[in-house]
């Protein structure tokens, strides 16, 4: 049943494109786009419907999407500070930045790890990444 609703509505809009469709050199082209859309409706609804295929799953994309925002992030702050460093000639091992989500599910940076090759300059750096940043420097990974 439903798809037959889905395919009404989709002839419905189809019509609609059809009685607007440009004439002359383009409207080749866009039947063929109006074609394509058509097959793709009929395609996922069969698809969906009487071959068991997966359906869209919006949850576990959000997922991913945080997972990937977060990853971003990091990398970004992470070179953010490496290249502060670099510009203060403050030699050093490894970055690394420690995240959280808030409630609103928005990537909070808590604070960054920082292995210095001289623990001497450790003072001048958390206070040059502080002031750059806000970040919070915390010596050795």
């Amino acid at each position: 049943m439903q798809f037959i609703k889905i395919l009404s509505v989709a002839s419905v809009f189809l019509a609609a494109l059809w009685l607007i469709a440009p004439s002359g050199k383009s409207a080749e082209l866009f039947r063929y786009a109006v074609g394509i859309f058509t097959l793709a409706v009929i395609i996922s609804t069969v698809g969906q419907n009487y071959l068991n295929l997966p359906k869209w799953d919006e949850a576990a994309f959000s997922d991913t999407a945080t997972v990937n925002a977060a990853a971003i992030s990091n990398d970004l702050t992470a070179y953010t500070v490496e290249i502060l460093l670099q510009k203060c000639d403050i030699n050093f091992k490894k970055v690394q930045i420690i995240t959280d989500n808030t409630e609103n599910e928005s990537i909070d940076i808590i604070k960054a790890y920082v292995e210095l090759t001289n623990p001497e300059d450790f003072n001048r750096a958390s206070e040059i990444i502080k002031n750059q940043t806000g970040i919070i420097l915390v010596d050795g990974v």
